[in-house]
């Protein structure tokens, strides 16, 4: 094989993988985009939204700008906090992988220059000297 066909073959099968992998995480910045103050969803209320009506007990939304929506507030909390847990726990998850990913690298690294148990000292040296 070809260093150029081999290096294909270990982006198709490895690099891609990981790029979406990595990007994860982006899917529990969704909601916080959209519902903002700047997102496009931002004018949207829960279906027991007291807080945009007119003045006095009535609680009319159609004179205002904002739009009543199916959810009402105790979903929509749920699925922020499902929506918070979420991301945690998958950044949690892509950080850990990537710390995984670079300590295999470097004992891979140190296997093939041929050093075997190191002392913590030499360790550091040669993760210095792998990333320069």
């Amino acid at each position: 094989m070809t260093k150029k066909l081999l290096k294909k073959k270990t982006n198709n099968k490895y690099v891609y993988r990981f790029i979406i992998f990595v990007l994860v995480p982006f899917f529990g910045l969704l909601i916080p985009l959209l519902f903002n103050k700047y997102g496009p969803f931002y004018n949207y209320c829960v279906s027991d939204c007291k807080q945009h009506g007119n003045a006095g007990n009535n609680y009319d939304h159609k004179d205002t700008e904002f739009v009543k929506t199916s959810i009402n507030g105790y979903t929509w909390k749920l699925v922020n906090i499902l929506n918070n847990v979420f991301l945690c726990i998958s950044i949690l998850i892509v950080v850990f992988f990537i710390i995984y990913i670079f300590i295999k690298v470097i004992k891979y690294q140190s296997l093939k220059s041929g050093k075997g148990k190191m002392s913590v000292r030499d360790y550091c040296h040669f993760c210095k000297e792998l990333i320069r």
